[in-house]
């Protein structure tokens, strides 16, 4: 018959009559029994419920039972879970599950009872995170049935329990069947059992992965009783002990060999006495041995500072059967189990060499049969074979087909015929797919007389209009008007021109030389334009008065300005705004650009390197020796020395490092990057234009003829010590 869930809220007031006083007394307590069809909650301020009839929460519901709140179970009643139950009170006010009995004894009540439909926990770890839980609660003196307890499971989810009191059951506090992967966790299980030799803390049948940890299990009949063992449960960091019959009993016979329940507390360090309360293999053959060290040295405390003995050194281990020659030349096998029991580390031999024999394959993986082709064969190809690494056997690769030629769908003509007789006729240069037969091709259309190409048909130009030095043009060919066949011109096509090489008319000079004895002083070509002319009348040779006086080497000025606006040299320079510079007042004596070099090489100290980098791509000035000019080229970190102009000019050439113009335009119309830094650069498409980028503001400075190139590079210069400049090391070209 179905049942209804029903409430009664009672209340009985007792009523005494003073002298002008009236004094109600209320006490409120909630009867419930039958069906919970949908979600429910119990609440404190109903408290105490009083379960008068077996209470049943039934699929696709959720009893929510609020902290604080006490449920009492007649005789023979209890609490039946085929759906949720979210019990959790706090640590400070447990929600309680206990006898309506004024003398209660151990299996007054039933117990809470898990069935097969019933929401399991899920969690992350042990971490909680929905469905059935109790935590903070106290359940007690239920497990009035066999094969029950204070809370039991009939199939059904993981079951989530922590942080509870379970105690006073008949038969067991935990009783779970075929219940995997539930979590025991922090709670206190005490004085179960008696009703019968099987009973005590926590038992499970026909389950795995069960998490039992950080619980104390004390003064049961037995503490634990273990059934349908897996080695991936977990039993370890629970105070097991005074347990009256066994701290720990296997139910039934086990094919496992060894199972673990390390890092517990058993009540003490004493082999001995521990293993008198363990029966397993020692006591019953048919059971597996229990490795229960490390052990912890005294009652755990969970609080992260507990001691535990430490485990032996394994010495001897049954291992697997080696496994299959690998390709390397190995084959491994696995630890089954070793002894002494519990132990670690050691050292199991778990690979060995071998010799590799492929195996002949049986079987292939093909790809698709190809299309037939005209011989009449199609093939394939093979995927994949075994087994792995296999070779040889007698793949089908190739088979017999019917060729049938596909029909063609697209073709390549040639150029239609001329025009006859209002019809024109072309042919088949090729057709698509490859050897197709058949389709339809249009080999005839009508069309209207159009007269043969001549001469008069075509205009042509030539690119460049002048005959270039190699002596070849472009020659560009437009048809004009309407014509067929006949004479015909490719778009383009290249012909040889009478190359004229064309007369210089502006030229590059060097700078004049000393005024002679004779008075006169000459200069030589640099360059000359338009590019590869020839002829003309450069002017080389000009009359001059000779001075006796020579202007001393000018002091640095760093006011110089970048290089904006190039100003190409002519013929009409005036040889009077040239300046001559020398370190002596009397050409007959001055010091040649080899002396000053080789000097300097004999008084070179230690190369300092840092010193090198930090003043790298500056010109220095030799302050404590006539001003001597020096570049440090930033490639070498050598100096090189600027006596004269054809000295600079000589740097400027054989140091130099091509640009192109566009690239040189737009740093000049900025700054240069850092990687151009000190460098001398050559605009190699405007006659070999040089500049120096000065490190120290990345700006470029027009390096124009070589007295030119001299004086911006002795203006931009930096002073230095003897000392110091020969720390440097020296370059030559």
């Amino acid at each position: 018959m179905k049942k209804q869930f029903t409430t009664f809220l009672i209340t009985t007031t007792f009523l005494t009559l003073g002298v002008f006083a009236l004094v109600n007394q209320v006490r409120a307590e909630t009867e419930i029994s039958g069906n919970i069809t949908s979600d429910t909650s119990w609440k404190l301020a109903n408290s105490p419920y009083i379960v008068t009839a077996t209470v049943q929460v039934l699929q696709g519901s959720r009893l929510t039972i609020e902290p604080g709140v006490i449920v009492k179970f007649n005789q023979n009643t209890g609490l039946n879970i085929d759906g949720e139950l979210y019990a959790v009170g706090l640590a400070d006010n447990l929600i309680i599950f206990t006898s309506n009995n004024t003398s209660p004894n151990k299996g007054d009540w039933n117990g809470i009872k898990f069935f097969s439909n019933s929401t399991g926990a899920s969690f992350d770890n042990d971490e909680y995170i929905d469905g059935s839980i109790i935590k903070y609660s106290k359940i007690e003196y239920g497990g009035r049935l066999d094969y029950g307890g204070n809370i039991s499971t009939s199939g059904g989810g993981p079951l989530f329990i922590s942080d509870s009191i379970i105690n006073n059951s008949a038969h067991y506090g935990i009783y779970i069947d075929s219940t995997s992967n539930s979590k025991i966790i922090g709670n206190r299980i005490e004085n179960n059992g008696g009703a019968t030799v099987w009973s005590g803390g926590i038992t499970w049948l026909a389950c795995h992965n069960i998490t039992i940890k950080q619980n104390t299990i004390v003064n049961n009949s037995i503490g634990i009783l273990a059934g349908n063992l897996i080695n991936s449960d977990i039993i370890s960091y629970n105070n097991i002990y005074n347990n009256q019959i066994h701290n720990f009993k296997f139910i039934t016979p086990q094919s496992l060999k060894d199972y673990n329940v390390q890092y517990n507390y058993w009540g003490s360090i004493n082999e001995s006495i521990i293993d008198s309360k363990i029966y397993d293999y020692f006591d019953d053959i048919t059971l597996s041995k229990v490795i229960y060290k490390p052990v912890g040295l005294a009652e755990l405390k969970f609080d992260g500072a507990d001691t535990f003995s430490q485990p032996s050194t394994c010495t001897s281990w049954i291992y697997s059967n080696w496994g299959t020659c690998q390709l390397d030349g190995t084959q491994t096998r696995n630890v089954i189990s070793s002894s002494p029991g519990g132990c670690v580390g050691g050292s199991p031999v778990l690979t060995q060499s071998c010799t590799y024999i492929p195996p002949t394959c049986t079987s292939w993986i093909y790809s698709d049969w190809s299309s037939c082709s005209s011989s009449g064969q199609q093939t394939r190809t093979i995927t994949s074979s075994s087994p792995n690494g296999c070779t040889g056997g007698n793949p089908v690769l190739t088979q017999s087909c019917i060729y049938t030629p596909p029909t063609c769908t697209s073709w390549i003509y040639s150029d239609w015929s001329t025009c006859s007789n209002g019809q024109q006729t072309r042919t088949i240069i090729s057709a698509q797919p490859t050897n197709c037969a058949g389709g339809n091709p249009i080999l005839n259309q009508s069309c209207t007389s159009i007269p043969v190409c001549t001469e008069d048909n075509w205009s042509s130009t030539l690119s460049p209009t002048a005959c270039p030095n190699n002596g070849q043009q472009t020659k560009g060919w437009t048809k004009l008007g309407q014509c067929q066949n006949g004479v015909s011109h490719p778009s383009e096509e290249t012909v040889n021109c009478d190359y004229q090489i064309p007369t210089c008319t502006s030229f590059t000079y060097s700078n004049w030389s000393a005024c002679n004895s004779s008075g006169v002083q000459t200069r030589t070509v640099i360059s000359a334009a338009p590019l590869n002319c020839s002829g003309s009348n450069p002017i080389k040779n000009q009359s001059c008065q000779i001075e006796t006086e020579q202007t001393n080497i000018e002091t640095t000025n760093n006011n110089q300005e970048p290089a904006k606006n190039v100003i190409t040299n002519n013929n009409n320079q005036v040889a009077n705004n040239q300046t001559e510079l020398s370190n002596n007042s009397s050409s007959e004596n001055k010091t040649t650009s080899e002396d000053v070099v080789s000097e300097e090489k004999s008084l070179i100290t230690k190369i300092d390197s840092s010193l090198s980098t930090r003043v790298s791509g500056n010109i220095l000035l030799q302050v404590e020796k006539n001003g001597e000019g020096w570049y440090v080229y930033p490639d070498t970190k050598k100096k090189y020395y600027l006596g004269r102009p054809a000295d600079a000019f000589n740097i400027m050439r054989n140091l130099g490092l091509g640009i192109k113009h566009s690239e040189l335009t737009s740093y000049l119309n900025s700054k240069f990057p850092s990687r151009l830094s000190g460098k001398i650069l050559l605009d190699v498409e405007q006659n070999g234009e040089a500049y120096y980028v000065n490190p120290n503001d990345l700006k470029g400075y027009y390096l124009n003829r070589p007295a030119d190139a001299f004086k911006v590079m002795r203006e931009q210069g930096l002073g230095i010590t003897n000392t110091d400049i020969r720390k440097i090391d020296i370059g030559e070209i």
